[in-house]
């Protein structure tokens, strides 16, 4: 299934990620599309969300479930404004945005009350529509690319839609 098609919601929002627009219009796009895979009986998303609660550190969208007893941030997405002319982003900014995105997810690791018990994390760092997948595995705050190549909203929604899925197939 095509998300961008067969969504007229989330069409919306993509359309609105234009060249050097807001970085809001990409975290709206994304809170729609994951919404559409992390329903509301089992996940809660939250936009600009503390990844704890004492944190002033905010992600810029963030998905929770219940694991091992506690309610865990499990995948988190790290947004910029669409570069100028929708050109795909430089490996810099992409690096930038995946350093912020690890950070985020090893703070939010750091406040559960057993550590230990720290569930598998999920990444996506999207640079307006261009989009790269990410882990953190239980045993280290090491930020992994899944496949290191730049998924493009528009052209690669079945791909995109495939990490989705597997997300959330995930017993954390």
């Amino acid at each position: 299934m095509q998300i961008v098609q067969s969504h007229p919601i989330i069409k919306y929002y993509l359309d609105r990620v234009a060249p050097n627009c807001l970085e809001q219009w990409v975290d709206n796009l994304w809170t729609r599309i994951l919404r559409r895979y992390f329903y509301l009986d089992k996940y809660g998303i939250e936009r600009e969300a503390r990844v704890a609660e004492n944190s002033l550190i905010r992600a810029n969208v963030i998905v929770s479930k219940e694991h091992s007893g506690q309610f865990c941030q499990f995948l988190f997405v790290e947004s910029k404004r669409a570069p100028p002319a929708n050109r795909m982003p430089s490996e810099r900014w992409c690096d930038r945005a995946a350093t912020q995105l690890s950070n985020y997810m090893a703070a939010s690791r750091e406040h559960l009350k057993t550590p230990s018990e720290a569930p598998k994390l999920f990444g996506i760092v999207s640079i307006g529509r261009y989009v790269r997948f990410y882990s953190m595995v239980q045993e280290s705050n090491c930020l992994i690319p899944i496949d290191n190549i730049t998924y493009d909203l528009k052209k690669d929604s079945n791909e995109i839609e495939d990490f989705l899925t597997e997300f959330e197939k995930c017993k954390l």
